[in-house]
C-alpha cells in the first residue's frame, strides 16, 4: 500500500492535481513531458530504472503502481 500511496502522490504532483482526485482505475492522459517527469520522480524515489519503452504501456494509475511494485520487489528479492 505504501508504494501505491507514493506513486499516487508523485503522479498528483506532476499533473498538478489533488491526490483525492485521482482514482487508480482512471485512464491517464499523459503527454510525453508528464510521462518523463513521472518516471524520473519514480526512479529517484524507489531506486529503480524504467526502460524507455515501458511508460507507453501505462494506461491507468494502477498500471504504474503495479509496475513499480513488481520492480521494487525484484530489487528487494521478494517474489
Amino acid at each position: 500500500m505504501e508504494i501505491a500511496k507514493e506513486v499516487i502522490g508523485i503522479v498528483a504532483e506532476v499533473l498538478n492535481r489533488k491526490v483525492e482526485e485521482l482514482k487508480v482505475e482512471d485512464k491517464l492522459e499523459l503527454d510525453e513531458l508528464d510521462s518523463v517527469e513521472i518516471c524520473l520522480a519514480i526512479e529517484e524515489k524507489f531506486g529503480i530504472v524504467i526502460p524507455d519503452e515501458v511508460p507507453e504501456k501505462f494506461v491507468t494509475l494502477q498500471d504504474i503502481i503495479n509496475y513499480v511494485g513488481e520492480e521494487v520487489n525484484k530489487e528487494s528479492g521478494v517474489k
